[in-house]
C-alpha cells in the first residue's frame, strides 16, 4: 500500500505496522535453524536478487522466527510477510513473473527449518498484476476498522487525509472486485455451456 494520498498520517495502521517491522526486521537465525539462512542465501543466488534486499528478507524472515520462538505474535503475521515479501520479489526480481516460484521455495525451506513450523508453503499461483490487486484488497481489508476510528478523531489535517486514502482505496477494491467476479461468471458460462454440450452428446448415443 506504497505512495498512497495521506501517507504520512497512516503509520499507525496495522499493514504499516507489520510491513514496517519487517523492513527493519531485527533477529537472528539461530543455529538450530542455520538451513533458514543457507537455504535461503542459495535461492537469492540463483534468482539474482541484488545484496541489499536479500539481506533484507533474511531479516524479515528471522525477525518473524524470533517473534514466534517468544511467542509474541499469532498466524496473521504469516499473511502479512506472504505480502510482503511478494511485494519485494515483484519490485527486486530481474524476471517479475518468477515471483511465484521464488516466493513458494523461500516459504518452504522457512517452514521445514524452524523449530515451530509456522507460515506453511502456500500452492497459490498468480501472475504479479493479480497479486498486486490481491495485495491491495488485503491491506484494505486488514486497514479498514483503523480508517473508521481515524476518522472519528478531530486533527482535520489527518481526518482528510484518511478520507482521501479510504475513497481511493474503494475505487480501486471496488474495480478489481467487478473485474474478479466477471471473471467467475465468465467461467461459470463456459463450465455449463460444456455441461450442456456433455449432455447432449451423451442423449445422442
Amino acid at each position: 500500500m506504497d505512495n498512497i494520498p495521506g501517507d504520512d498520517c497512516l503509520g499507525s495502521l496495522p499493514t504499516k505496522y507489520n510491513y514496517r517491522n519487517f523492513d527493519n526486521g531485527i533477529g537472528s537465525c539461530p543455529g538450530d535453524v542455520v538451513g533458514i539462512s543457507s537455504g535461503i542465501t542459495e535461492i537469492f543466488r540463483q534468482f539474482g536478487l541484488n545484496e541489499m534486499i536479500s539481506d533484507k528478507i533474511l531479516r524479515a524472515l528471522c525477525y518473524v522466527y524470533d517473534k514466534f520462538k517468544r511467542n509474541q505474535v499469532d498466524d496473521s503475521i504469516c499473511d502479512y510477510l506472504y505480502y510482503w515479501l511478494g511485494d519485494r520479489l515483484i519490485n527486486n526480481l530481474k524476471n517479475r513473473y518468477e515471483f511465484n516460484v521464488v516466493i513458494y521455495r523461500l516459504f518452504d525451506i522457512f517452514y521445514k527449518n524452524n523449530n515451530y513450523q509456522f507460515c506453511f508453503p502456500r500452492n497459490t499461483v498468480m501472475d504479479f498484476v493479480y497479486f498486486q490487486k490481491t495485495k491491495l484488497s488485503f491491506d484494505y481489508f486488514k486497514d479498514y476498522d483503523k480508517y473508521i476510528l481515524d476518522l472519528a478523531k478531530h486533527n482535520r489535517s489527518c481526518k482528510k487525509n484518511t478520507l482521501i486514502t479510504l475513497q481511493y482505496l474503494s475505487i480501486i477494491i471496488s474495480s478489481y472486485i467487478k473485474s474478479v467476479l466477471q471473471n467467475i461468471m465468465r467461467i461459470n458460462i463456459f463450465v455449463n455451456n460444456f455441461v450442456l454440450i456433455i449432455n447432449l452428446r451423451s442423449t445422442m448415443n
